[in-house]
């Protein structure tokens, strides 16, 4: 098979007319190929691809392949070879100050990446007042959220706050064109891959609500924060109880036998949104059962079953160790 490096030069020295489909096999072949080291000067090569590519002429190939290569660079990046067991002290001296370079270039590396993949996240190109670089938007996104396993916990809430500002900056209120529902979706999916409590009580100020108009941001919302795990107790309660207040309600109108117009639109209305709802407090709930054993699966139900458990130091909210 043909190398990604390799490829990455072909790319580089093909004409204009041949460079989309350089950076789409690029990606293809990163995408097929096993976790693969990077040395920092082919990353950086990389790099300079990628902010060429999101130039209004790029094509989507040209963004979707370098972006998948600046991401394997970020993942893979090859360090000065450690000494062999018995080295000298030199040896070892000498690596651990060739080390310790490599670690601070590779940081640096590592947050001009995020950036740019901030960037792409946002990328705009409207023709017909569509957005047509929706899949490079949703592939950045994706990427974003698969940096956690990289991240230590307080780059990961770096990264989600800078996501944050992504999506009510460049996001939100956007007058050029609508913003794809599943660009939306991807984007706060990273948050939830994250799992930084901040982005979630984020999406519950901002993201818990009844107004028709901000659908299409509700649901992203809501698919986003069945992601989060492992979060405390009292939270838990606070999404449920949030959404039981904030729903229950809503549910209740739109079961409403009535043909009136406004009836009809909160019925549409919940029916849009509710099988991304009900998820979300099944899911901070511990998927509770009726007595039958069938899941809860209404608002009434949940609504019930909060009046139940009302001590946020009791099961279900109470804290336990992961995996237990």
């Amino acid at each position: 098979m043909t190398s990604p490096r390799r490829l990455f030069s072909l790319s580089t020295a093909w004409p204009r007319a041949g460079l989309s489909l350089a950076a789409a096999l690029l990606g293809l072949v990163l995408a097929a190929s096993p976790a693969l080291a990077v040395d920092l000067a082919g990353a950086q090569q990389d790099l300079e691809q990628l902010k060429k590519a999101t130039k209004a002429s790029a094509t989507n190939d040209d963004v979707r392949g370098y972006l998948d290569a600046v991401f394997n660079a970020y993942k893979n990046l090859a360090g000065p070879e450690k000494p062999a067991e018995g080295a000298s002290e030199d040896e070892v001296k000498a690596w651990e100050s060739e080390n310790a370079k490599f670690e601070k270039a590779r940081d640096d590396y590592r947050d001009d990446a995020e950036k740019l993949f901030l960037k792409v996240l946002t990328l705009v190109k409207v023709e017909n007042e569509t957005n047509i670089r929706d899949d490079v938007n949703i592939r950045a996104a994706t990427i974003l959220g698969e940096l956690g396993p990289v991240l230590e916990e307080k780059a990961r809430e770096s990264l989600s706050r800078s996501i944050i500002k992504e999506i009510e900056r460049k996001l939100t209120k956007v007058k050029t064109h609508e913003v794809n529902s599943e660009v939306l979706a991807s984007a706060f999916a990273a948050l939830g891959h994250l799992n930084d409590p901040d982005s979630l009580e984020w999406m519950l100020k901002n993201h818990c609500h009844a107004n028709e108009v901000q659908k299409d941001y509700i649901i992203a919302a809501h698919r986003a924060l069945v992601l989060f795990t492992n979060i405390e107790g009292k939270i838990r309660y606070e999404v449920v109880s949030t959404f039981v207040k904030v729903y229950g309600g809503v549910e209740l109108q739109a079961e409403k036998s009535s043909n009136k117009a406004a009836d009809l639109a909160k019925k549409r209305f919940w029916d849009d949104i509710k099988t991304h709802t009900i998820p979300v407090v099944q899911h901070f709930a511990g998927k509770p059962t009726t007595a039958e054993g069938s899941a809860l699966a209404t608002m009434e139900e949940f609504t019930e079953f909060m009046r139940e458990h009302k001590n946020v130091r009791k099961a279900p909210w109470e804290d336990v160790e992961v995996g237990k």
